[in-house]
Order: structure tokens, then sequence, then C-alpha cells
């Protein structure tokens, strides 16, 4: 077996993130930028008005003034106005360029509005350019503001959008194709018999790859017969990028999937990783199409699915951005192991705590579903004294 670290490098090594494609950005949630995007002019584009309220001559009322005739009110997107006399005030709204001649915004909060002349109640300081988003502060034209790479969320979209990108480079999401292997599963529609279960495994990973990762999957279920095993893999690796199947590769009697996949001309990269769960993870490739075999026990492949393809299809080219958390107690783990161990996050001051949910084996996925994520314990050591920061995997959501 191999290590945790040696997996994960030959996983980075095969993945392909070469092949763009052009699409509307309406259309691009969670899709991974493969060109940045630059800002077409400074931002904010103007000085624009913070709070609604007054805006002044900073010069006059630090001369002591307090009563300011308005002279008009002016809001967003109309050309900004110019203060005829400087010791008058526009009423001012959110989001509005800031009036010529003025360099200081009171709040309404500040104010008493009587027969159109605003006069300041609270007596503190109101510094030159208060409340005002000063032109440019934010990046000047042709900044880079979105970098390759970027996951398209919400702010990202918004922030592309801005910048006037009605397209985006996006990288070509990946064919997938999720298999679960196992003669004792059963649509989840069904009432099963006594010796069998439903189909949990590839249900749950094909969900979170296209409900939250966009990406359209194929789903199939392979019987524990080799002929029905080869002739669904030859069929899914003429057409998919990537095969990520649930059970039969471990060493069983009915576990057909290597011996398969090596006749089907895969190549096998590695079969077993040093962590628990998830020892008998099989990884290989046939070209640029790659195949990730994951255990068939609910933990184990849910866990090792997080652990290595999720953060894959997330990242892009770049590297996966680990969030490290504090162990909340002592924690002892005996096999040289990585150890993928539940927790449940706490805030404790400042701090993020994660404390530890314990299983029951690698089936008992209802304790599971009450985690938040898994933190990573290396090997070594195997005692793990209380605010040891560990690196976490959130469950994919």
């Amino acid at each position: 077996m191999i290590s945790v670290e040696e997996a994960s490098n030959y996983i980075d090594q095969y993945f392909d993130y070469s092949k763009v494609e052009t699409i509307a950005l309406a259309d691009a949630a969670s899709r991974i930028l493969a060109k940045p995007v630059y800002s077409d002019r400074e931002h904010p584009p103007f000085h624009r008005v913070a709070m609604d309220g007054i805006a002044v001559s900073h010069k006059v009322l630090e001369s002591g003034k307090e009563t300011f005739p308005i002279e008009g009110i002016h809001g967003a997107g109309a050309e900004p106005p110019t203060l005829k006399n400087n010791h008058a005030c526009f009423e001012v709204m959110t989001g509005a360029v800031l009036p010529i001649g003025c360099d200081c915004v009171i709040p309404y909060e500040h104010i008493n509005l009587i027969n159109e002349v605003a006069k300041i109640t609270k007596a503190q300081d109101h510094p030159q350019w208060k409340n005002i988003h000063l032109q440019g502060s934010d990046h000047a034209q042709g900044t880079c503001i979105l970098s390759e790479g970027t996951v398209l969320s919400a702010p990202a979209i918004a922030v592309a959008a801005s910048a006037g990108y009605s397209i985006v480079d996006v990288y070509l999401q990946p064919k997938v194709a999720v298999l679960s292997t196992g003669d004792e599963l059963v649509e989840i529609e069904t009432t099963p018999l006594p010796w069998q279960i439903r189909k949990s495994n590839g249900f749950s990973i094909a969900c979170v790859l296209n409900n939250v990762l966009s990406i359209e999957v194929t789903e199939a279920h392979l019987l524990d017969t080799k002929e029905d095993v080869k002739k669904h893999l030859e069929n899914l690796l003429d057409t998919h990028d990537i095969l990520i199947l649930s059970g039969g590769v471990s060493k069983g009697k009915f576990d057909y999937i290597p011996i398969c996949l090596e006749e089907l001309g895969v190549e096998k990269v590695f079969h077993g990783v040093q962590q628990r769960p998830g020892k008998p993870f099989f990884f290989g490739r046939k070209g640029k199409q790659l195949v990730f075999g994951l255990p068939g026990n609910p933990v184990s492949a849910v866990t090792t699915c997080e652990r290595y393809i999720i953060p894959q299809l997330l990242k892009g080219p770049k590297q996966y951005v680990k969030f490290y958390v504090e162990l909340a107690s002592d924690f002892s783990f005996k096999p040289k192991l990585t150890r993928f161990l539940p927790v449940t996050l706490q805030n404790k001051g400042t701090k993020t705590i994660a404390v530890p949910v314990m299983t029951n084996g690698s089936g008992d996925y209802a304790t599971l579903a009450i985690s938040h994520g898994f933190i990573e314990l290396p090997p070594d050591p195997s005692e793990f004294k209380e605010g040891t920061a560990l690196p976490y995997y959130p469950w994919t959501s």
C-alpha cells in the first residue's frame, strides 16, 4: 500500500484540465474559470455615496457650520449635480455619485430636516471623505479580479458581471459515470428483502456531483458477475472521462473490478492506500480516462470520494486549499495508517475546534450524517493532543 500523500500526488499528476469551453455567464454557476477576468474600469468608477444622508463641503463643515440649506435630492443612477452654494447641501442616497463640490456625507441619523434645511444634531467628528467609497479604491482598470481556477460562486459571478463578462471561458466538465456494484443492492424505492440493502453510495455521490458541482452524471448498477462487470465497464470507458465505482475492489471472490479493468486496458496506478477508512482504494488510467474504485462500505466510499475526488473537481489547475481546525480533546489511534476522523465543529472563543464523532465501523453512515466533515490524522504519532491543528474536509453540500 502507498501513503495518502503518494496517492494524492498520483491523482494530481493524471487529472487533465486542458479542455476549455466558452459559455454564458448565466450558465456558469459552480464552473471553474479557465481564463482570468479583468476589470474594464476602475472600481468604484466614481466617488460613491455609502450612506443615505446629506453631502456637504468638509471645509465649510470644519468651520463650525451646523445648518445647511438643501439644494436638491440626488439618487443612484443620475448624473452628479454641482453644489452651487458651498454652504448648502444635497440630500444623497446610497449608491449615488457624490455631487461635485462635496467631500463628506453625514447620515440621516445625525441630522434633523426642517423646512428644507438640514441641521446636524449629533456633535461628533465628520472627517473629509466620511461615508464615501472613493473612486478606484477597490482596484484599478485592468486589474485581475478573478484568477484562473476560481470556482464561479455567486460572488464570483457578480464580479464577472460587473466587469461586463456576459460569457466566460471555463474548464470543460468531465463526463462522469458513477457505478455501484453488488447483488445485494436494490433501488431506493424498493422494499428490500432481509438480505438486501438499498443503494446509497452511488446515489449520494451522483447527487453531489450533479447538484452541487453541476456535473452531468451517468449512473449504473453492476451485478456480481464478471460478464456484467466487464460489459458495463467497457461501454462506459468508451463514453466517459471519469469512472467512479463503489464496491468490488477488495479481495473478495466476487470483486471483479480490478481484473476486468486490467483486461480492458486500464493501467493500475495504485490499489491500496495506508488509510482508514478506505484501504482498498483503487486508481487507474487508460490514456486520459481515469478510474476511481472506492470501497463498498458507505463511510469508506463517501470519505474517500470527499478526500480525493471532490477537491480535484473543485480546484481547477490551482492547489486545493486545506482548512485547518484544532482537535477538541486528546485522541489516540494506534495503527500506522492515516485516519480520516469524522468531526463536528464548534466555536471556542476565537478558535474553531473539531469534536470527534465515533462511528460503529465503516458501515455506520447514520452516525456519519451528524458530522460536519472529517479531519486527517497522519500515521505518526499515535497520540494527538488537544489543540493539534489538523486538515479539515467538510462534507460537500
